[in-house]
């Protein structure tokens, strides 16, 4: 058989980071290893560091079997780690899942309440989990006793350790307690750290919604994913806002001319395209990953990391 020289690709424009949310057992056992296979097919100088891959986790799930007992398993650590070994980068999505900006309420509440009804699928208590509660001028610190919490626009409700010591309306806020941010945001990045790992960077994909979520986030991270757009968005790196920067619609929803749209969008504008992966195993999604990568390596887009990216664009904006 006749030798031939292995394949590199010859770069032209524009540049991709491929994200995940929560950390879920899928990243590693599908997404992870279509990348690798697909990079590695296109790119055989570096077979061995090919899985350009950029997952976010939530690090108080992790071996704690939580969210098995919905069907949603998460990867070991020793996934995680893998990632982070074979050309990966694993982001924050925060300790747990918790929403950083103002949840609202659904009920009045009077003083002496124990109670307290939201609807936000974000809310997301857990037990011990501390809050508090502001309308402007009264605010309530509480911990949570117990809770019930069924997703968007249902009766969700936080029972509380104490009485309410104020009155609310239905305009009132409840906000993470800054002891409780400072664990959802600094924990993670001590726990991946903890593992060797470094984390730089958020993906807070559906959460920042307030100036006391943004004051936070930049104490720690380095640029935060504030949320996800269009099937054709993409940052322009010289006027992006790191701390708010957006990132696609879910690869799931494509179609393949819908992809070989988002790429000519990249590569005419030299752009960055902040991919969103997410969720279940889904056949679709691994169709479209596969034909994401593919493409972009034969047209020569570069695959590169959250931090690859974010280390360019402030080269652009400098």
């Amino acid at each position: 058989m006749k030798w031939q020289r292995p394949k590199k690709p010859t770069y032209t424009t524009g540049r991709i980071v491929i994200h995940s949310d929560d950390g879920r057992l899928w990243d590693y056992t599908h997404y992870f290893k279509i990348i690798q296979k697909a990079v590695a097919k296109y790119n055989q100088f570096k077979p061995k560091s090919a899985g350009i891959f950029c997952p976010g986790i939530n690090t108080g799930y992790m071996d704690v079997g939580w969210h098995e007992t919905v069907d949603l398993p998460m990867m070991s650590w020793e996934m995680v780690e893998e990632i982070a070994t074979k050309g990966g980068e694993i982001l924050s999505h925060g300790k747990y899942h918790l929403f950083l900006g103002g949840a609202s309420i659904t009920q009045h509440l009077n003083v002496g309440d124990t109670r307290i009804n939201y609807s936000m699928s974000e809310g997301r208590p857990r037990e011990g989990f501390m809050f508090y509660i502001t309308d402007g001028t009264n605010r309530d610190d509480f911990t949570v006793l117990s809770y019930n919490h069924i997703g968007t626009g249902e009766n969700n409700y936080m029972d509380l350790t104490s009485p309410l010591t104020h009155d609310y309306g239905t305009d009132a806020k409840i906000y993470l307690h800054e002891d409780m941010m400072s664990e959802q945001l600094g924990g993670v990045i001590l726990d991946l750290e903890s593992r060797g790992i470094e984390c730089k960077h958020h993906i807070n994909a559906w959460y920042l919604h307030s100036d006391v979520a943004r004051t936070y986030l930049e104490q720690y991270f380095e640029s935060v994913i504030f949320t996800g757009y269009d099937k054709t968005t993409t940052e322009n790196p010289v006027t992006c806002d790191l701390y708010a920067l957006k990132r696609t619609q879910d690869l799931r929803h494509y179609s393949f001319s819908e992809i070989d749209a988002l790429l000519d969008d990249i590569q005419s504008k030299d752009s960055v395209a902040f991919v969103q992966n997410h969720g279940a195993y889904n056949p679709t999604t691994n169709e479209n990953l596969d034909y994401l990568v593919s493409q972009a390596m034969e047209r020569g887009i570069r695959l590169v990391t959250h931090s690859e990216a974010i280390e360019y664009i402030k080269s652009k904006q400098n």
